[in-house]
């Protein structure tokens, strides 16, 4: 068994197979289109909502931004030091489109699609709640923890965005 040395990889490509999964999201009908990272320079977004996983889409940087970042330390844990904590955060952006003239509509259908990532990692299959926050075993916990919220309008209606963050926290073993 190798080291693990850093989960963030892990981490992204779980949110990205769990979001695409998820009834309320890529397995919805309509499907909320769940990208892995940036969307491909020139490519029309045709569905009504989108979530980026490991993505600002607000701020797009794709050359300079990162997907998330950690933190690590000495766990305390054994004698040889070589247990480690990482405390980690993968940036995510949910988006929804309306040709609504309602700008609350374009809110609601964002907050729905955050709120679904943040209902999928609530709770223990074991000991109850509708998610995992564990991850499938990969973290010890994990959450949506902050939000910056932005809306816009043009001819075709209002769009609300989410930027926000899924933090985790991992003993990584030998």
């Amino acid at each position: 068994m190798a080291t693990v040395t850093d989960l963030i990889p892990d981490v992204t490509n779980y949110l990205v197979a769990q979001c695409q999964a998820n009834a309320s999201l890529g397995a919805a009908n309509p499907p909320v289109t769940v990208m892995d990272g940036p969307t491909t320079p020139g490519e029309p977004l045709t569905t009504p909502q989108q979530i980026w996983i490991g993505y600002d889409a607000v701020t797009p940087q794709p050359e300079s931004a990162p997907q998330g970042d950690g933190t690590q330390a000495f766990s305390f844990l054994g004698q040889s030091g070589g247990y480690r904590d990482e405390n980690g955060t993968i940036i995510c952006t949910a988006q929804a489109w309306n040709g609504d003239v309602n700008p609350a509509t374009a809110r609601a259908q964002c907050k729905a699609v955050v709120g679904a990532v943040e209902v999928m990692l609530r709770g223990a299959p074991a000991t109850g709640g509708p998610g995992d926050s564990s991850m499938g075993g990969l973290v010890q916990w994990s959450q949506v923890e902050r939000t910056a919220w932005y809306q816009r309008k043009d001819q075709g209606g209002y769009s609300a965005m989410c930027v926000f963050d899924v933090t985790f926290f991992a003993r990584l073993t030998p």
